[in-house]
Parts: structure tokens; sequence; C-alpha cells
């Protein structure tokens, strides 16, 4: 019996590692920033998104950041920061249930405040 169980694992196994990417890009954006102001910080299910505008005044929308970031906002929100960017584990399900489905993310995993930009 326990070679059927081995078997079936194995076989989920191979099933879940063809359809889960083994990295992910950073919703809605090819960069990431690595200096600019935070504009907003919004809470979501799997990871915490951030807009950040940088030094030229670009706009980046949806920058993943870890929860511990979205705790620490008061922090930071509306100033000049440097960002440092990692790849963590999220969940690769929707939602607050429990998931067993995991990808890579490249996501904020620091925030440092710098003085403002000199103009």
């Amino acid at each position: 019996m326990q070679r059927l169980n081995f078997g079936v694992s194995l076989f989920f196994a191979l099933i879940l590692g063809s359809v889960v990417p083994a990295v992910a890009q950073t919703p809605h954006s090819e960069e990431h920033p690595t200096v600019g102001v935070v504009e907003s910080v919004v809470t979501g299910d799997v990871l915490c998104y951030l807009t950040i505008v940088d030094d030229e005044g670009d706009r980046y929308e949806n920058i993943g950041a870890t929860f511990d970031i979205c705790a620490e906002q008061d922090r930071f929100l509306n100033q000049r920061v440097s960002l440092e960017y990692r790849q963590v584990r999220v969940s690769g399900c929707q939602g607050a249930e429990p998931c067993a489905i995991t990808r890579l993310e490249t996501v904020v995993t620091e925030v440092d405040i710098l003085p403002v930009a000199p103009y």
C-alpha cells in the first residue's frame, strides 16, 4: 500500500510542478525601482502592493512587498525611500484559504528612508 501512496504523491507532484511557474515577475511591472516615493500601500490576499514614483517621475504600480512592509507603512508612506528586493515563496492561490501551491515572487523586503531628492 505504501508503494501506491508514493506513486500517487509522485503523480501529483509532477502535475503540480508542470502547472506552477518556477519564477513569476512582479505583477504589472517588468522593472523593480530601487529609489522613489511610496505613494500608496494596499494589502492584498497574497502580498502587500506598493505604488512608487521614482526620482524621474515614473510611476510603478502593484510592486509586490511582504506583509511586514505593509505593517510599517506609517513609517515610510509619502517618503523618499530605497527598496531592497528578494525572491520569496508566496501562495499560488487567491483568498485566505490554506493553499499548498506556491510560487516565487521578487518582492520588496526592506525599505529605508532617504533624504529628499535634490532638484
